[in-house]
């Protein structure tokens, strides 16, 4: 917030460099600041986040089914659920033992990985919407972002769904310059794809679809009927590829 109010004082000194090489420095540089932060603030596995880690665990070694009522009473924990056993899986295939510290250092690699392209993704938006200065500063806005570093350890919904809504939005920017119907079809079927993820990770991620659909419609009632494509590939995207996610 406060680089955004000081942005006037920022402009002459963002004229004598290049911000694109400097915010990528930058970005570098927030990968170790990233592992510090997480590893230094490290916590025991707890609540729905510890929990899919040790049932996962405890149900590929153990055969455990005593979990079940857990998922029955969380529905909204089954696709991550399945996400986290999926990539124990994958990882027992180098090692005859997956301990649970290294699944939890596994997904903990994948959360700072969600949260790192999150931030990448949010400035390329900004690249869309702005020149390279403003750009410059919402990035390194995301950059100084402190939440994200304290949150990165927490291999839960929160960190895919994140990336999701970061992605719908600069897929959503790309879509609404595109003046091609093939292109519009093609990305209309990425935010399908999107919103059903968001719908098995983090349906609160939904609401980023919902405006952008409302978005659209405003635009067809003001007769630009080019957007009734990408209405009805959204629609039907987002219920086929949720529905093929749910099974």
């Amino acid at each position: 917030i406060l680089v955004l109010f000081s942005m006037k004082k920022c402009m002459p000194v963002l004229n004598k460099i290049n911000c694109t090489k400097v915010w990528v420095i930058l970005y570098l540089l927030t990968i170790p600041m990233m592992l510090c932060a997480v590893y230094s603030l490290e916590v025991n596995l707890s609540w729905d986040w510890g929990s899919i880690i040790k049932y996962s665990h405890a149900s590929f070694y153990e055969g455990n089914t005593r979990y079940l009522d857990y998922l029955a009473r969380y529905p909204n924990n089954h696709f991550w659920y399945f996400i986290v056993s999926t990539v124990l899986k994958f990882a027992s295939l180098f090692t005859s033992h997956v301990t649970l510290d290294t699944l939890k250092n596994i997904t903990t690699g994948m959360s700072i990985l969600f949260t790192l392209l999150t931030m990448l993704v949010i400035y390329m938006s900004a690249r869309l919407l702005y020149d390279e200065k403003k750009a410059f500063l919402v990035g390194l806005a995301a950059l100084l972002y402190a939440p994200f570093y304290l949150y990165a350890q927490f291999s839960y919904t929160d960190s895919p769904a994140m990336l999701i809504c970061a992605t719908l939005l600069y897929t959503y920017i790309k879509l609404k310059r595109t003046e091609s119907t093939k292109r519009r079809i093609y990305l209309s079927v990425i935010i399908g794809l999107l919103s059903a993820l968001a719908i098995n990770i983090k349906i609160l991620v939904l609401i980023t679809t919902i405006a952008m659909l409302l978005d659209l419609v405003l635009k067809v009632i003001s007769k630009n009927y080019k957007h009734l494509y990408s209405i009805a590939v959204i629609v039907i995207s987002t219920v086929i590829f949720s529905s093929s996610l749910a099974y």
